[in-house]
Formats: structure tokens, sequence, C-alpha cells
């Protein structure tokens, strides 16, 4: 599987292992793990090759409400200086990340 250039490496049962899913240089197996667990979550995830932050969310798929997860879907936005200008205008405050 690759994501933004990058490759996704899980194993066969659907579980995923410490390390094994890296996006350019980065990690974001936490995200991941946890909506294969059956687990909505998010946080950020720092690219550090590239030097770029991004927003992660991740939702387990499943067939059926109380049925297993049978992947997760991973999306992410970038953080940056067009983001932070979008909240400053629609908040009228001052952003910094």
């Amino acid at each position: 599987m690759v994501v933004n250039g990058g490759t996704a490496n899980l194993t066969v049962a659907g579980a995923i292992s410490t390390n094994t899913v890296t996006v350019n240089g980065g990690s974001f197996n936490t995200t991941v793990a946890n909506a294969l667990s059956g687990e909505q979550t998010s946080g950020a995830w720092l690219d550090d090759v590239r030097g770029t932050m991004y927003i992660a969310v991740g939702t387990p798929l499943r067939d059926r409400p109380t049925a297993a997860p049978l992947g997760a879907l991973v999306a992410t936005y970038q953080i940056d200086d067009s983001l932070a200008g979008a909240i400053k205008q629609a908040t009228n405050s001052d952003v910094v990340f």
C-alpha cells in the first residue's frame, strides 16, 4: 500500500506491529493500530523527513456495527501557514504552532 509516497506494511490478519507503518519517514502506527483495534482515533503526526505536521484521524472499517474491523481508514490534513491563516480569519485570533 502506498500512502503519500511512503509505504505501509500490514500483517495478514489486519494486525499491525510496532514501527511497521511509515509515511515519508514519519510514523503514525498508533493511529492505524488503534483504528484496526476498533477505536476511533486522532492525533498529530510529524513527518520528520519533510518537516511537516499533520492532523491524523483513523476509524475502523466494518461490515456490521458489532463485527471486528476489516480494515482502517486514516485521513490526514497538513498543518501549515495556510491552515493557520484560515483559523485566524475565522476566529479573529493569532495562531502559532
